[in-house]
């Protein structure tokens, strides 16, 4: 009985991984063929990193301290020249 159990527990698992596994492939596929060739994807690159260590430390001695990854958002934006929108 518990031999049964475990099998039926295995044959789930396996189920459930493959039901990941290939969701994941379907979303990859899709962001690859979709949304790389038709949304410019824009990097966060040294002159950004730049920018925003310098942003951060400004407000952090005006004692505000930004959020991470939003400053790093407006960090590509900056350098590349963009407006955020709210």
């Amino acid at each position: 009985m518990l031999l049964q159990q475990l099998c039926g527990m295995s044959f789930c698992l396996a189920v459930i991984d493959y039901r990941v596994s290939n969701k994941r492939r379907i979303i990859e596929a899709y962001l690859t063929t979709e949304v790389r060739q038709k949304v410019p994807l824009l990097p966060y690159d040294a002159a950004a990193a730049e920018w925003f260590a310098l942003e951060r430390a400004r407000l952090m001695a005006a004692g505000k301290t930004p959020p991470y990854l939003d400053g790093q958002i407006a960090a590509i934006a900056k350098i590349n020249n963009l407006t955020l929108v709210n």
